[in-house]
Order: structure tokens, then sequence, then C-alpha cells
């Protein structure tokens, strides 16, 4: 008999028979780690037990499925009500049913500024539903001493991120068409 350790790990105990392959299988199948598959065809062909967990890489934003013994629930972060950017509201309860999950992009981008100073990001995959949050950053420490904010005067849109850049000990303008590298990361749904 197996002894189940705080963490949940059974472990072979001393008055076992070992049985080297019996034992580290079930020692590792105990450990419920999250297991990354590229797609649901990978996902359906594990063993299945109740609590099998993956992620999705072939998903947007990689969400966690468990094996609740007949099919498949998906899971994701919790959000509040019409915490957004733009985009339509999302309920507290919208992450357990699947309708809208948060998902996160990133990347960098190379783009010149208008003369407001301003630079469209485009994502990669445009979120469906709505933009949560952004973080910018320079990408480039060889441009100087930049400062990067969302846009508050251009309303960015599910496609695009608007981003305002502005010389740091100055506050003023890069002068119009400046070529900047932006460093982003945006959440949405």
């Amino acid at each position: 008999m197996p002894q189940t350790r705080p963490n949940v790990i059974q472990v072979p105990v001393n008055a076992d028979g070992y049985n080297l392959t019996a034992d580290l299988a079930t020692m590792a199948d105990s450990a419920n780690v999250v297991i990354p598959v590229p797609n649901q065809t990978a996902r359906d062909a594990l063993t299945l037990h109740t609590g099998l967990t993956v992620t999705r890489n072939d998903v947007p934003g990689q969400p966690i499925e468990i094996y609740n013994g007949s099919s498949w629930d998906r899971i994701g972060p919790r959000a509040h009500a019409n915490s957004q950017i733009v985009g339509s509201g999302m309920t507290a309860n919208d992450y357990l049913t699947g309708t809208k999950r948060l998902w996160t992009q990133g990347g960098t981008t190379v783009g010149t500024t208008d003369a407001a100073g301003n630079v469209a990001v485009s994502f990669p995959v445009a979120f469906p539903n709505g933009l949560e949050s952004a973080v910018v950053c320079n990408g480039d420490s060889t441009t100087g001493n930049l400062l990067m904010s969302v846009s508050g005067s251009l309303t960015s849109t599910l496609s695009t991120l608007f981003v305002n850049v502005r010389i740091a000990n100055t506050g003023a303008f890069p002068a119009t068409s400046s070529a900047v590298r932006i460093n982003w990361s945006a959440r949405g749904w």
C-alpha cells in the first residue's frame, strides 16, 4: 500500500514489494503536474484519469483543462465585471462558463511616432471581446530615456493599442516619424 505524502504524491513504503516501473508510474501519475500539450489530439491521446491537468498550447492564453472523469473542464483566471479598457463587459462568472476567458499576448513592435508622439501597436491576434489591461516600455536602450504609456488621446481597439512616447527628462514628444521599439504585454478576452 503506497503512502500519500502531504503534497498528495504517492510513494512506496518499505513493507511493499518493490516494483520499480509500477511504483514510479504511480508516483508520477499522482503528482498532478500540468502537462503542456500542443493540441486537442495530443490531449485526447493521454491516458485519462480524474484530475489529469493539461495546458493547451494551441488555444490563445494557453488555458488549463482538467479531466473530471467524463469530460474536460476548462478553467481560467477570475475577472471582475466591467474591468476593461475597451470591449464588452465581463461578469464575475464568465471565466467559469468559458464564454470569455482572459488571455495574454505580448511582443515587441518597432513603429514611428506621429506629431503627438503616438505609435500604433497591432496585436498578432485581435481580442474577440475586450482589452482589459496593457503594459508598455521602451524596448531599445540605445534610443535614450523614453517614457511610454497607453495613449489617453487615442482610443485603443480590440486589435490595436496606441502608445504615447515622450522624452523622459523634458516630457516633450520625440520628432515626428521617430522610430521607437516598444515592448508590450496586453491582456483581454
